[in-house]
């Protein structure tokens, strides 16, 4: 697939990043890695097993995701890739899912992508936005089903057509980490541009819970949905969405503070 090149942004991942390149490796597309100032030696590992078939980018401090992404895919951009795919280092998948998404003719595409919640597996098929809350919620599902009208899908896995960026821009630089997606979904609705789950093709995604998240991704989670709030959510339901966005916070330290006692 000479059209398609795969992007993922590298922030001391480990050996979760060098396996997912293992794999993507046999999928003989393009492949381009953004290291976001990793100091877990996951970059040098990185450029001494694939430097002769992976494109990558070094950037000297940690910029967040859409940064590094944005990186990423002006490069593809300028190397006239058609298809380009953000990819979540942390996923496992089957040889020739790509070659899958792209044979989806959406603008945007996403895989169902398969975790563990609260000890069993579900698979997510994208979700939709709550205009009064700020918030939103992904359909989950026990097994798979055909998925009804979706808001966004998920950046953990995302193919995108390269007319999407010369259409709408690129991912909104100042959602440092996390709620990017969402935006980048919602700008493409209101283009009228087609989003889609792909069935025929599940990932696995080891998502963490939120109480094993680190404080600094709690916060780039809260602050992405306070940002979301003022760029989308009209003023008179705001005081709904900052409320539930404050009830948050206290939820979540309460229950990292339960964990932390080995209580939750």
């Amino acid at each position: 697939m000479k059209n398609t090149c795969i992007i993922l942004v590298n922030f001391n991942c480990g050996n979760q990043i060098l396996s997912c390149l293992g794999l993507l490796i046999k999928e003989e597309v393009k492949i381009i890695v953004i290291d976001n100032a990793s100091t877990d030696g996951s970059l040098e590992r990185i450029i001494e097993r694939f430097s002769s078939s992976v494109i990558v980018l070094k950037n000297s401090v940690n910029k967040g995701f859409a940064v590094a992404a944005n990186i990423g895919i002006r490069r593809a951009l300028r190397l006239h890739f058609k298809n380009i795919i953000l990819l979540n280092p942390d996923t496992n998948f089957k040889e020739g899912f790509s070659k899958r998404l792209i044979q989806n003719p959406a603008d945007i595409v996403s895989p169902v992508i398969k975790y563990i919640f609260n000890g069993k597996a579900v698979y997510d098929l994208g979700g939709r936005v709550n205009y009064i809350l700020g918030r939103t919620k992904h359909k989950r599902f026990r097994s798979i089903f055909k998925p009804q009208v979706i808001d966004y899908v998920s950046g953990c896995c995302m193919k995108i057509k390269s007319k999407v960026f010369f259409k709408i821009g690129f991912l909104d630089e100042k959602f440092f980490l996390y709620w990017e997606d969402v935006d980048f979904c919602i700008r493409a609705r209101r283009a009228n541009l087609t989003i889609d789950i792909e069935l025929g093709v599940v990932i696995f995604h080891k998502l963490k819970y939120i109480v094993d998240k680190p404080w600094n991704s709690v916060y780039y989670l809260l602050k992405g949905n306070l940002r979301f709030i003022n760029k989308y959510i009209v003023w008179k339901n705001r005081i709904f969405a900052y409320s539930y966005l404050l009830f948050l916070l206290f939820k979540i330290t309460y229950n990292k503070l339960l964990c932390s006692l080995g209580l939750y």
